[in-house]
């Protein structure tokens, strides 16, 4: 009988804001993605805003099979956003917002 795989990804869930678009991002999330992809039976433990980005990363999450029972909804903060900066070469500079949920 085969077992599988379960698991829980903790941290941040976000958006990649750069000059001409956003991207669905955070490493946590970007882990619980591909796990889950692989078919493991994967969580999120994380924060958002309540907000309509904090609404699309949800919906991103349940899209991709990912239990969302853990995520907070955090009326007091927004949802995460990084400004991406990307130079001459392509290499990337990153300008947190803070506080963020």
């Amino acid at each position: 009988m085969e077992k599988k795989l379960k698991g829980v990804s903790f941290g941040e869930i976000l958006f990649d804001v750069f000059l001409e678009h956003k991207k669905i991002g955070g490493a946590p999330l970007n882990v619980a993605s591909r796990l889950s992809s692989l078919g493991a039976d994967i969580a999120m433990i994380s924060g958002v805003g309540n907000d309509e980005n904090g609404k699309i990363l949800v919906d991103y999450l349940k899209d991709k099979g990912i239990n969302t029972e853990s995520v907070q909804i955090n009326d007091t903060y927004s949802t995460g956003i990084v400004n991406v900066i990307l130079n001459e070469k392509g290499n990337a500079s990153y300008d947190i917002n803070y506080p963020a949920a």
